[in-house]
């Protein structure tokens, strides 16, 4: 992720705490005003009438920012991480917990490139099953993959492609993309799998 992807959203954060905090403060002020013309129980009524407005005001919002942070950052990875790599040999650095199901890895496999996990100069693959489903993460030397060709698609982008039933609302789901995966893996993952993130 980029210096000012990260920043905004710490900063997004920072934001939530922050305007929570007002709207706790405002609503209490307006609160109070209504006590003092209506007593206790106009009080009462004006706070939570207004704390649940603005807060459904400012989720909404909020959301809607999120949604825009997250298109922005599989555009940046859709721009950043394009190649499709084959394994010619097992990964011979330990990354472990960085590193996801490294021991399901099959020297042939077909791994995405993906935002690196270290610093160290690795070359970060996921290793995708058929139906798009992330089944295993490790960082290679160079030596270790040989560049296959660009991604025809990213595979950060799942969220938009068509699907046999309802779209998936979360990375953990049994949802299933009309189209598979032009190179995945040579075996399923032991484990439960999702997708890429």
């Amino acid at each position: 992720m980029s210096k000012k992807l990260n920043i905004l959203y710490g900063l997004s954060f920072l934001g939530f705490v922050l305007g929570l905090s007002m709207l706790v403060w405002a609503s209490a002020k307006f609160g109070i005003l209504c006590g003092e013309h209506f007593g206790s129980g106009g009080l009462l009524s004006a706070l939570v009438l207004v704390l649940l407005f603005f807060f459904f005001v400012f989720m909404r919002n909020f959301y809607r920012y999120m949604a825009w942070l997250d298109v922005r950052l599989r555009a940046e990875r859709r721009e950043r991480y394009r190649g499709i790599y084959r394994v010619l040999s097992m990964p011979s650095v330990n990354n472990k917990p960085a590193s996801w199901n490294a021991e399901d890895i099959t020297v042939g496999d077909f791994g995405w490139e993906a935002e690196p996990v270290t610093k160290d100069g690795l070359i970060w693959l996921h290793g995708l099953s058929v139906q798009w489903k992330m089944t295993w993460r490790a960082g290679f030397k160079p030596e270790e993959v040989e560049l296959v060709g660009p991604k025809p698609v990213s595979h950060y982008d799942w969220k938009d492609f068509e699907y046999v039933g309802p779209k998936p609302t979360s990375i953990y789901t049994s949802a299933i993309p009309k189209q598979p995966c032009p190179f995945p893996v040579q075996k399923m993952s032991r484990w439960k799998t999702h997708f890429p993130v």
